[in-house]
């Protein structure tokens, strides 16, 4: 019996915008694999040597006897074996979209470059502390140290954020059972970072793999995503603290405007009211429609709160949008400037401007019976005594 190595599939949450800069890189390291295979090709055929591919990895590659400056970013991005390609990919492809999501651009462009720098760095250490002689001479390629550079700050960034992976548990003989199982990040990666130390440990590189340049990457993964935590001036930090106030803003708002329409249709207008006035408590408005913002000054209307309910009939006249709310707010607003605040010009400024809008609409006539109120109005108003 055995087990397949766990491959990820899927994550719990989507993207908010697409990864450039992983699809870049997954082009970079596709285009130079790709590069080898037509000069391994090229070289069976006649036409270069069959030792430039092998002297071209020497050149590229990080050689920790050398020690070439250009070489911590080059090898990082060297593969003449599918296999290694293929798995550097998939991680990268699906861990690097999530981590580049949450940093931005910029800042995952310096995960990935102090990546490759770290994973060379870790790797020289660990030939120095082994005396690993021959291993020095020996080309390190590959993009490894980079996506374990994504994986220590993808464990500080997204600790919740669950993991989907596909497996095959194979029965001798002949049974082979798929299996899919899910997993957040702060159980997956440190068991990872577990045997990738004993690996380390135990065999060094000598079975072909630089298991301390993983280490070198993800100890820096892990610090550079402490930083983008904790330091204020991150872009990670100031774009995830806007992101989670934005969030927290738009719970807050779904809940009070539910609370709201409750309130509204109990008749309580006073706390509708308080839900209502939430911008003059620095929130963004409620998405308030226009039949319920005419209802609240109606029921505000009819408990006596007039000075509160004109000030949203004098809003709804200044809606363009609306001309059916519009002529409803006006009617009620010159009723409460005559008969409330006894301002007969204002109720005469305000029926003229519904009489301009309003003559043909088959609402007018109650225009028409404010109009014919303030001239008995202003008639008793100059009315002599007898």
């Amino acid at each position: 019996m055995c087990l397949t190595p766990p491959i990820p599939i899927a994550f719990s949450e989507p993207l908010s915008s697409p990864p450039r800069l992983t699809y870049a890189l997954l082009g970079i390291n596709g285009a130079v694999f790709v590069f080898f295979r037509v000069l391994i090709v090229a070289g069976m055929l006649g036409f270069v040597s069959t030792e430039l591919p092998e002297k071209i990895v020497h050149w590229v590659g990080y050689i920790d006897s050398r020690r070439d400056p250009w070489t911590y970013l080059t090898a990082s991005f060297c593969h003449v074996e599918f296999l290694h390609l293929l798995g550097n990919l998939l991680f990268l492809w699906m861990f690097g979209s999530y981590v580049e999501d949450r940093l931005g651009l910029w800042p995952y462009g310096f995960l990935v470059l102090g990546g490759a720098l770290f994973g060379s760095i870790g790797h020289s250490v660990s030939l120095e502390m082994t005396h690993a002689v021959a291993d020095m001479q020996k080309p390190a390629i590959g993009a490894s140290d980079i996506v374990a550079a994504i994986l220590g700050a993808h464990l500080i960034l997204n600790p919740g954020l669950e993991t989907k992976f596909f497996s095959v548990l194979i029965w001798i003989p002949f049974r082979v059972i798929p299996l899919t199982w899910s997993m957040p990040a702060i159980f997956y990666i440190p068991c990872w970072i577990a045997m990738e130390s004993y690996s380390a440990y135990s065999v060094g590189s000598s079975a072909g793999v630089a298991h301390a340049a993983h280490l070198g990457g993800v100890a820096y993964g892990v610090v550079f995503g402490i930083a983008c935590r904790l330091l204020p001036k991150t872009g990670w930090a100031a774009k995830r603290r806007i992101r989670e106030e934005e969030e927290r803003a738009l719970r807050l708002a779904e809940t009070e405007y539910a609370n709201f329409q409750d309130a509204l249709s109990k008749g309580a207008a006073e706390f509708a009211l308080h839900l209502f006035r939430r911008e003059e408590r620095g929130q963004p408005p409620l998405p308030v429609t226009p039949t319920e913002k005419l209802t609240l000054a109606h029921q505000l209307r009819e408990r006596g709160e007039h000075f509160v309910a004109a000030k949203l009939y004098r809003e709804m006249l200044a809606d363009e949008s609306n001309p059916e709310f519009r002529l409803e707010a006006g009617l009620r607003l010159a009723e409460i400037t005559l008969d409330r605040e006894h301002d007969i010009e204002g109720a005469k400024r305000l029926l003229r401007v519904l009489h301009q809008r309003y003559k043909a609409h088959p609402g007018y006539p109650e225009v028409h019976a404010l109009i014919e109120r303030v001239k008995r109005a202003e008639r008793n108003l100059f009315k002599r005594p007898s």
